[in-house]
């Protein structure tokens, strides 16, 4: 029988080659790890910040809020966050406004006696008539096909709806232009966390 020699340099190499594994391996997680945390953070959750008082009772200034980014349709109700660009009569540079859906594609609209209807329910008294034109028009175009809005719009409003810019000042919103719903917040008022959803 021959006895087999394993020379001291062959286990060093081995030694070396498991660590070199070791550290190649830890490197690659923490890479694809980093770039999983920054994938969610900018496309799945987006964290927003509130800034003015146009949602109150809802939502109050400084308020930290989680958005859903992707895949997201707007729906009746939803609060949302919109990209107010060049296709609206308000515009600021890096305008973002957080409003809530108040009709979206396929409802129902109507302004009877000083009272803005959708799908024949109230929703609010503090619209006229000149409003009613402006937030169911977009780029000056009517949005409305027999009193229907049309696909691939919605109408938003602030909770406060004395103290708000939305559809009635800047028109309907392109669905294209919403960014997202928001999901959750933090609110720095009541110091406290409230999931949305």
């Amino acid at each position: 029988t021959r006895n087999r020699t394993l020379f001291p340099y062959t286990t060093l190499f081995r030694s070396q080659k498991l660590k070199i594994y070791s550290i190649y391996d830890t490197i690659s997680f923490c890479f694809v790890t980093i770039n999983l945390i920054l994938f969610i953070i900018l496309f799945i959750f987006v964290p927003t910040e509130v800034s003015g008082s146009s949602m109150q009772e809802s939502f109050y200034n400084k308020d930290k809020l989680l958005v859903w980014h992707i895949g997201y349709s707007p729906k009746r109700d939803d609060v949302v966050i919109i990209d107010v660009n060049e296709h609206y009569s308000f515009r600021k540079e890096e305008t973002f406004f957080i409003k809530r859906v108040v009709a979206q594609e396929g409802d129902k609209i109507s302004f009877i006696d000083g009272v803005f209807y959708v799908n024949d329910t109230k929703v609010s008294t503090a619209v006229n008539n000149i409003q009613f034109k402006t937030m169911t028009s977009y780029e000056s175009k009517s949005i409305l096909e027999n009193g229907i809005l049309k696909k691939g719009f919605s109408i938003v409003m602030g909770d406060n709806r004395y103290n708000s810019i939305d559809s009635r000042y800047i028109g309907a919103i392109n669905n294209d232009d919403i960014e997202g719903k928001v999901i959750d917040r933090k609110s720095t008022r009541l110091n406290s966390s409230h999931c949305i959803v």
